[in-house]
């Protein structure tokens, strides 16, 4: 069962994902550089001194909002777009959503039409078959997670604890209070670590415990509120519900001062306290009272001899808590880790449950789609299938030619500016054209599926019963195997991390790899009807930006091999931060939300990214006879589309790496000369910034 702090490492480690969207789920939670960019916004997106509407929010847009290219770009390409957007039911949308609800359409189809004999598509016509079929479910009830709520209730001493979280049968219903995630060794690219995670506190985020916010009171709400529910189909009386999520929560604040934040989380990855590489033997002697070689047996029993132990302060305080006095605290944990990794395979009272859970959080009223979930689960449990089953069908060798060549023309445009950066050293500037020379290209689908076929895995009865929940059953068993043997065995070749059919695209620092799915190929982002001015305002954006996440603050930090090093001397390193932290400090005068500031630190790798994307791509539009420039930043404002309620806004400032979409538009484009030449922007004007205020890093 991949828990969410499992997927929150594997996000990290991959440093971008060009599109996030931040809408809990299970199956996936300074000074101001000018006076001119400072001041607050009101809850409803309007303005108060600071240069632009938060037009992301719903409500923020009316017919009566006066428009400008000149004043607001976002606003002026996308009014009608957001004034049309219907709020009803509905916690958000963006661009990219509308695209994945069209692959999902056309996958969708294709498993139901059975046109795919394979054996990989007959597992995913199972499991969507399964999630559909609610009689079955609800007829199953809760017996699926029955025996091990039963037995955590039941647990009488540590030892009984220990021997229930070490049992591998027990560790594919509930994590054993330690998550497990193979990652490629930030030192040595070639091999696979195995990661010692911390299990997902119920709020999410370890800085909520010190000091909350409103989206931590509405999380707190809901988790409380779902966890009385969950339990209340077991018989435990509603008071002893709310009292054991009281104490849950009271535990989980002694344990929170010792985790990473995950405004912090970023920045971590690449200290040097982020890696721990241990043996079992060193891993016991640190623990004392958590039964750390005990939970990890199958994997020790595989030959995995070194785990990265990730977050250290946060295992010694849980070894630390590891009581008999904290028992009935760990069950608590338990009984609440374990309804939050399985809510979604039981019955329809569940569904409900979780769709309140997520409706509190985000403000939203949106009722249990069976489908979509039916579709989620396949999508991300058997995601090669699914991808494989999309690109044959839906994807031509054209479209993977034409992005591969778009990719090719950026590269080279990249490698001349990083050639004239006169601001590097000469070694410096050797090493940064050596790592973009030998940055993969993943573009569109593998060349070979074979590494990503589902050999061995079958839905066979668990115990006896059938449907979701064994399917899950058997999802998790194959996955556990095959993440111990891609340890023992580290792939060799050319592995793809990124899923063909996912609307996104990805950096990954330690493949030194950008990644262009097939998933993102439509919309704003990708048209082969469109002229070519056009598409590199959507994709070709998309590329400029995960080629300079190779030379953010992050992802600069590994060489061209995909090791973390330090290749730059110190004097470039001194003058790259100089640079970035002006981008920090512009980001962090922005208060999209009264009470709501745009972090400056934990958007910065998104925000240098953006920046250099823009700057190679008017470089390439110089080269391009007739390029059209308004059509170029009409399609970027379009791709950049995005409606959402307020308190998900606030989520997403809190939470997420991108700042918010209008201005990652208005941002972005106010640096581009060519930008304030096409719109005869001019001083006074809102879009308007000197050359000398102007951002750069690339």
């Amino acid at each position: 069962m991949l828990t969410h702090q499992m997927k929150k490492i594997m996000a990290l480690i991959t440093v971008s994902i060009f599109i996030f969207t931040m809408t809990v789920c299970l199956s996936t939670p300074a000074s101001a550089a000018t006076e001119s960019v400072s001041g607050k916004a009101s809850g409803t997106g309007s303005t108060d001194g600071q240069k632009w509407i938060d037009s992301d929010v719903q409500g923020s847009v009316t017919t009566d909002t006066a428009t400008d290219p000149t004043d607001d770009f976002v606003l002026y390409v996308n009014k009608d777009w957001d004034v049309a957007f219907n709020p009803e039911n509905n916690s958000g949308v963006q661009i990219l959503d509308i695209q994945r609800k069209s692959v999902r359409k056309l996958v969708t189809e294709t498993i139901k039409s059975g046109s795919d004999g394979s054996h990989d598509a007959g597992l995913v016509s199972t499991l969507y078959n399964d999630t559909v079929n609610m009689d079955a479910r609800n007829a199953s009830g809760m017996k699926p997670v029955q025996k091990y709520v039963e037995a955590i209730r039941n647990l009488s001493s540590l030892d009984e604890l220990s021997a229930f979280i070490s049992d591998p049968g027990n560790q594919l219903v509930v994590s054993p209070l330690m998550g497990t995630t193979d990652v490629d060794d930030l030192k040595d690219s070639t091999k696979k670590i195995l990661y010692l995670t911390p299990w997902a506190l119920s709020l999410t985020d370890a800085a909520e415990y010190s000091t909350m916010t409103d989206a931590g009171k509405r999380t707190k709400a809901a988790a409380e509120t779902m966890f009385t529910a969950f339990m209340a189909k077991f018989g435990m009386p509603g008071e002893e519900a709310e009292k054991a999520y009281g104490e849950l929560f009271a535990f989980e604040t002694q344990l929170a001062g010792s985790e990473v934040s995950n405004a912090d989380e970023q920045s971590y990855l690449m200290d040097a306290d982020s890696y721990h590489i241990m043996s079992i033997d060193e891993l016991s002697a640190e623990c004392r009272n958590y039964p750390v070689a005990a939970v990890l047996k199958q994997y020790t029993d595989a030959g995995i001899t070194s785990f990265n132990n990730y977050q250290s302060k946060w295992l010694a305080k849980q070894d630390e808590l590891y009581t008999s006095g904290n028992l009935e605290n760990w069950k608590n944990v338990l009984l609440y880790n374990l309804m939050m990794e399985n809510v979604n395979c039981l019955d329809e009272d569940c569904l409900k449950m979780f769709a309140g859970y997520n409706n509190t959080i985000n403000g939203t009223s949106d009722a249990p789609d069976v489908e979509g979930s039916a579709y989620a689960n396949c999508n991300e449990r058997l995601k090669w299938a699914v991808g494989k089953m999309y690109c044959d069908q839906y994807i031509t060798a054209d479209t993977k030619n034409n992005i591969k060549n778009m990719i090719s023309e950026i590269l080279a445009v990249y490698r001349r500016r990083l050639e004239n950066a006169d601001w590097l050293s000469e070694a410096t500037r050797k090493k940064a054209v050596e790592k973009l020379d030998a940055i993969k290209i993943h573009a569109v689908y593998p060349d070979d599926w074979s590494p990503y076929e589902y050999t061995g895995l079958d839905f066979p009865s668990a115990e006896g019963s059938t449907g979701l929940f064994a399917d899950m059953q058997a999802i998790g068993r194959y996955e556990r195997n095959a993440m111990i043997k891609r340890v023992i065995n580290p792939p060799k070749g050319d592995i793809w991390y990124a899923v063909p059919q996912e609307a996104d695209a990805m950096y990954i620092p330690t493949q030194n790899s950008i990644n262009i799915t097939a998933g993102v190929l439509g919309d704003a982002f990708y048209d082969p009807k469109a002229s070519e001015s056009t598409n590199l305002g959507g994709i070709g954006e998309v590329i400029g930006h995960e080629i300079t996440h190779a030379f953010d603050s992050s992802g600069s930090t590994f060489d061209k091999d995909g090791n973390m090093c330090d290749w730059w001397t110190d004097e470039d390193r001194a003058a790259f931060n100089q640079k970035t932290a002006k981008v920090s400090e512009y980001y962090a005068a922005f208060e999209p939300l009264s009470g709501y500031q745009v972090n400056g630190s934990m958007t910065l790798r998104e925000t240098v990214a953006d920046l250099g994307s823009y700057s190679c791509l008017m470089e390439l539009a110089k080269t391009k006879p007739d390029f059209n420039y308004k059509e170029f930043f009409t399609n970027t404002a379009k791709m950049f589309r995005m409606q959402q309620s307020e308190i998900a806004e606030q989520v997403w400032i809190q939470q997420n790496p991108h700042p918010p979409y209008y201005l990652r538009v208005n941002v972005n484009l106010s640096m581009l000369q060519e930008f304030q030449d096409t719109y005869g922007v001019k001083a006074g004007d809102n879009m308007y910034v000197t050359a000398a205020d102007r951002l750069s890093v690339w």
